[in-house]
């Protein structure tokens, strides 16, 4: 778990950088971190709890490449639910 929580912390990181390197140019860069939702691989795992329907997320992912989100640059969208519970 650590190995994986410093990636994505680096993943981030850099999210932010090239924001501000590519923004300029017209191009944007985000994250869409999905919470626990119900795949496949999810009911695999035995998953229990709320999960999201899998088509939400990716109707946010299509925002995220839609022209309304054209000024959304550089940010780490949570789409879990409400599951995260700390401050990103």
């Amino acid at each position: 778990m650590a190995l994986s929580n410093l990636s994505r912390t680096g993943l981030w990181a850099w999210v932010k950088t090239a924001s501000q390197d590519l923004g300029p140019t017209g191009i944007t860069i985000n994250l869409a971190c999905p919470g626990p939702h119900a795949t496949d691989r999810m009911k695999q795992l035995g998953g229990t709890g709320p999960m999201g329907d899998p088509g939400d997320f990716g109707k946010v992912v299509a925002f995220l490449c839609s022209e309304p989100a054209k000024f959304v640059n550089g940010v780490a969208l949570q789409v879990d639910g409400g599951a995260t519970l700390g401050l990103l």
